[in-house]
């Protein structure tokens, strides 16, 4: 996958989270912190499930549009 590929990705995924789940921006640190690590968390378990790599491409997307709304909301 190419660096484009992968950020439109992100940036897709973002978009969806804010639209279509209703993802509210994050209020602090703390909650960014929370919702990060649990995405990351859930990237871990997929890679030792040894899960196939569309899973493990869902996960780490999603991983990526939480650290996306860390920059931008936070930042």
């Amino acid at each position: 996958m190419y660096k484009e590929q992968a950020l439109r990705l992100i940036a897709d995924e973002h978009t969806r989270a804010r639209q279509v789940l209703k993802f509210a921006p994050f209020h602090d640190y703390h909650q960014a912190h929370s919702i990060i690590l649990e995405e990351l968390d859930e990237l871990w378990a997929d890679i030792k499930g040894k899960q196939n790599p569309e899973d493990l491409q869902a996960e780490a997307t999603q991983l990526g549009a939480m650290v996306l709304s860390f920059l931008i909301d936070l930042c």
